[in-house]
């Protein structure tokens, strides 16, 4: 059973009413009218910008359960979205091209040492120039010189 609640405003008009979602997943305010819950279902989200990976990586993951309303031959089928600023972007392809060029797996945290804590380090001034939390077992020493606020923000 859906439960009734009233609605003191709602955009472009103001109905009295709206229903809530009772599943513990969903928390969309459906209008009269509108859908009530999304067609796929949230599975898990990895939050990497504020439990950066070892290896420097961060970013938001957001991994949902398709559902078709047309066709259900893809349904059960997981769909993952990353969310992610420039900067955070721009580090996530570096790493990739660099293993390219290299012939290293530093993504898959395998490869020379050197360059693995050279994009842990990037991720950590990038992350201090977006006021986020550093990678763990950064050494402050790095952020001591201040070199790092002299790290370009495109």
């Amino acid at each position: 059973m859906v439960q009734w609640y009233v609605a003191p405003d709602a955009p472009f008009r103001k109905p009295d009413k709206v229903r809530l979602c009772k599943r513990p997943w969903c928390r969309q305010i459906a209008y009269p009218g509108k859908q009530l819950c999304p067609r796929h279902l949230k599975e898990r989200e990895k939050d990497y910008i504020q439990n950066p990976k070892k290896d420097g990586y961060r970013g938001v993951h957001l991994i949902y359960r398709y559902k078709s309303d047309k066709i259900s031959t893809y349904d059960g089928l997981l769909i993952e979205v990353q969310i992610r600023s420039k900067i955070q972007h721009a580090w996530a392809t570096a790493i990739e091209i660099v293993d390219l060029f290299t012939g290293q797996a530093i993504k898959s945290n395998e490869g020379e040492e050197e360059w693995k804590e050279f994009f842990r380090l990037v991720s950590s001034a990038f992350a201090k120039i977006e006021k986020q939390p550093e990678v763990s077992g950064t050494p402050i020493e790095y952020f001591k010189t201040g070199k790092v606020s002299q790290v370009a923000v495109f």
